[in-house]
């Protein structure tokens, strides 16, 4: 539904998914895509959260964190943490 542009059913979507298998890893960063796409930067904080506490090797989910805690006018150095984690699995990975 999110690439359909109906991010609104997508967030059903998602919590059903959510509610059925809370431990996929996946289901919760596709989750927080989903809402910082729609502006509900807070929410898609905390569901990356989630998705960083179920796989804190996923380099992706560290890049998105990174992301939207740049979107606040606050502290800088998560963003740049988080990019550094990212960088670090990414090269990783290669």
């Amino acid at each position: 539904y999110d690439m359909e542009g109906k991010g609104e059913l997508a967030i059903e979507q998602f919590k059903k998914g959510i509610e059925f298998d809370s431990k996929y890893q996946r289901i919760h960063f596709n989750y927080a895509i989903t809402l910082a796409k729609l502006g509900k930067t807070k929410e898609a904080i905390i569901e990356i959260e989630n998705s960083l506490r179920l796989d804190p090797k996923h380099a992706s989910s560290h890049r998105i964190y990174g992301a939207l805690n740049a979107m606040n006018k606050g502290n800088k150095i998560i963003p740049l943490l988080a990019y550094c984690n990212f960088l670090m699995l990414f090269f990783q990975v290669l």
